[in-house]
């Protein structure tokens, strides 16, 4: 997808893992960043070339436990300064996050949210205050697991309050998740690669719980195990960066 005028964004989904990546510019200034890259970063770099912009930051919701991110990659081999927020406790150069920071690619503006719940250190990233990225916390038709940082209750309780205020948005701004059907992430995640604040208000079932209790009690019920993989994938992704495929092994 590719938006109108000035603005580029485009969003990039692994059908094999349900993930999803945006890059994100401005073709006046030449000048994008891209949010969330998996470890194949060859499809940002040709969409960029495509577009006329210049990769400049990389953008982390989250230390991710699903997949080898590919930020290592872009700050390797392309000099590309990485974003996240420092409850991350990343092992690599980076620039911190904070709530209510605003950023700017060219002259498109993306404030921060810190949306903790999913992990700690998560964060939304509202782009020109049309859309909203919303990582692993809101998604098309469910609400992410608390369970794979801290104590199920504990992100339970975070994730309430972040997905409290996501909803606080227009209805009319749109949502891009960090995650689609076929993603361990959600159960009830929707194919569907976008919605709006407004369409997930009235559908979206993890929407539904108004009183903390009941919210934490539901969600921190998770029956699906961790995957056995989660704990090295995260410590590959906080550091030293990875840019080479035989530190995968």
């Amino acid at each position: 997808m590719v938006a109108s005028g000035l603005v580029v964004f485009r969003q990039f989904v692994d059908d094999d893992l349900g993930c999803a990546s945006y890059l994100i510019g401005d073709s006046r200034a030449g000048e994008a960043l891209v949010v969330d890259p998996a470890y194949a970063i060859e499809p940002y770099l040709e969409a960029a070339r495509q577009e006329g912009v210049r990769i400049v930051r990389v953008l982390e919701t989250h230390t991710h436990a699903d997949h080898v991110s590919g930020h290592g990659r872009l700050a390797l081999e392309h000099g590309v300064p990485v974003s996240v927020h420092p409850l991350a406790d990343p092992r690599f150069p980076f620039d911190p996050l904070e709530d209510g920071q605003t950023i700017e690619v060219g002259s498109v503006p993306i404030r921060v949210l810190h949306t903790p719940g999913h992990r700690p250190e998560h964060c939304a990233f509202v782009v020109d205050e049309r859309l909203v990225l919303t990582g692993d916390s809101l998604f098309v038709g469910d609400a992410a697991r608390p369970d794979l940082a801290v104590d199920a209750r504990e992100g339970a309780e975070g994730l309430f309050h972040s997905l409290q205020r996501l909803t606080q948005l227009p209805e009319a701004v749109e949502v891009y998740p960090g995650h689609v059907a076929g993603s361990l992430c959600g159960a009830a995640m929707s194919p569907e690669r976008s919605s709006t604040i407004g369409d997930q208000k009235r559908t979206n079932a993890a929407l539904a719980h108004a009183d903390l209790d009941e919210f934490v009690g539901i969600s921190a019920s998770v029956s699906t195990p961790r995957p056995p993989t989660t704990a090295h994938v995260v410590d590959l992704n906080r550091g030293p960066f990875v840019g080479a495929p035989d530190a995968l092994t």
